[in-house]
Formats: structure tokens, C-alpha cells, sequence
């Protein structure tokens, strides 16, 4: 004679989970991230892709930052981690061996970068996202290369981890061009860059072409040396044109720039 036992209440790490909050609380807090959105973001927060009949809206940096002060998500950088392409005639690391620590700039380009970004809630509960940059991206172009690749990559570990914190689950428009989805600048940046160029004198505008050609764009034409930017250049690279044609010398805010920019457009 078989005994059937009743079923024990299932205790510790074998505990099925369970959500902390009604659908009715779910519902409502999702609802206030759409409204928080949609009355804090501006126009200048997003960037817009448009490829093959497809188009994509995607929260940018400055959006992210202005989410995160909103929600008092607090960011950290947990590690950091360049590759250098090493250069013997330069490298310190080479040339000085018994002086360089590990954790010292040998002075070498940098080709690689991936940075671990923790968002502290006021909670207290943390999220980890990971964000990588590489000069092997396809079809870009990075002009100031160690500069670029390092704050590309911190971005975009930053942007995650808050979508992340948040439950939002985007991707951000900084990375948007790396999952291949979309190619080329966004139509907001396309729009920055010819209201610019349309204020800017002839003196500026030839400037500003020099510095594409200097810095590794091409074409034979205005026209397809600012297609082959169009193509291949990142969010840096834009505000620095933009610069250029504003006749910005000293050094600046990119997003600032970019942002005054496709104000007045």
C-alpha cells in the first residue's frame, strides 16, 4: 500500500520567485516611466535611424543622465580595462620595463576599451552592465582614437546599466550602430550639420572640409566627402565638425554643442 505524503512548503534558495508588487503596482510604475519620459526628455535627448523603409527612435546620453538624476540613480565605474596597439619606438612598457606597473598608460594607442559601470538605486540595489568600443567597429571612423573609444565604451556601459536599473530594457542610441541594426548618423545630427553648414561663411565651410579630408574622410565632392562622414562618423566626430563650422577653437562640451546645434535647426 502506496502512502502519499503531502507536498512541504518549499523554503531558502528553492523558493519559487514570486514578484514583489502587484500587476496593479507593475502596471502603474511603468506607466509613470512612459509619463516621466515622455514630460522630462527633450527633443534633443533622442536620435533617430532611418535605413531600408525602417526607422528607430532611440534615448541618447544626455537622456539616460537626465533619467538617472530623476530616478536618484547613483553610476560607478567598477573596472577599467584599454588594449593599446604598442608601438616599440614609443611604448613605455617596452622601452622602461622595471619602471611600468601594470595599471599605467604605456603611451600607446588605444584600439580597444570596455568599461564595467555599476547604477546604484537609493535602495540600495546595484545593476552591473558592460559596455566595449573597439577600432574594429564596422564602417567608423574615430578621429581623436583614444579619447574616443574610451568614452564610446564608458557610455555605453553607463546608458545600459541605468536602462537596466530602470527595467526599461532599450538599447541607446550609442550603441545602436554597433549591433549592425542601423548604419550612419542619425537624422537629428544629419539635420545639425546642415542648418550649421548652411550659417557658416565659405571661409569656415573649406575649414571644415580640410579637417574631414585631415582626419581620413573621403571624397571627391562635398558632397560624397560629407556621404563617407555620414557613414562612418560617431557622435564625437559631429560635434567636432559642427565645431568647426561654428568656429569653436577652444575646448568643449560635445553634447552641449550638438545640442544647440539641433535646437535651432
Amino acid at each position: 500500500m502506496t502512502t502519499e505524503l503531502a507536498p512541504r512548503p518549499i523554503e531558502g534558495e528553492y523558493r519559487i520567485v514570486r514578484p514583489l508588487v502587484s500587476k496593479e503596482a507593475a502596471l502603474a510604475a511603468w506607466q509613470e516611466y512612459q509619463d516621466l519620459t515622455r514630460a522630462i526628455l527633450r527633443a534633443t535627448d533622442f536620435q533617430t535611424f532611418r535605413e531600408g523603409g525602417r526607422e528607430g527612435r532611440f534615448v541618447k546620453k544626455s537622456g539616460w543622465r537626465r533619467l538617472a538624476t530623476h530616478y536618484g540613480i547613483s553610476l560607478e565605474m567598477a573596472d577599467e580595462r584599454l588594449g593599446h596597439e604598442h608601438d616599440p619606438r614609443i611604448c613605455a612598457r617596452v622601452r622602461f620595463p622595471e619602471q611600468m606597473r601594470e595599471d599605467r598608460d604605456c603611451g600607446c594607442p588605444v584600439v580597444f576599451a570596455r568599461y564595467v559601470v555599476k547604477a546604484i538605486a537609493p535602495n540600495g540595489r546595484g545593476v552591473t552592465a558592460i559596455g566595449l568600443c573597439s577600432t574594429g567597429e564596422k564602417n567608423r571612423r574615430f578621429v581623436r582614437q583614444d579619447h574616443d573609444i574610451a568614452t564610446t565604451a564608458y557610455t555605453r556601459a553607463a546608458n545600459r546599466a541605468i536602462s537596466d536599473m530602470i527595467g526599461a530594457g532599450e538599447i541607446s542610441a550609442e550603441e545602436v550602430r554597433a549591433t549592425g541594426e542601423f548604419d550612419g548618423i542619425s537624422l537629428e545630427e544629419r539635420a545639425a550639420i546642415k542648418e550649421t553648414w548652411a550659417r557658416a561663411p565659405q571661409e569656415r565651410r573649406t575649414a571644415a572640409t580640410t579637417w574631414l579630408r585631415a582626419n581620413g574622410f573621403s571624397g571627391e565632392t562635398t558632397s560624397a566627402l560629407f556621404s563617407d562622414f555620414a557613414r562612418r562618423a560617431g557622435d564625437v566626430q559631429v560635434a567636432d565638425l559642427i565645431g568647426q563650422l561654428a568656429g569653436v577653437t577652444a575646448d568643449f562640451d560635445p553634447d552641449a554643442i550638438l545640442e544647440e546645434a539641433e535646437a535651432t535647426a
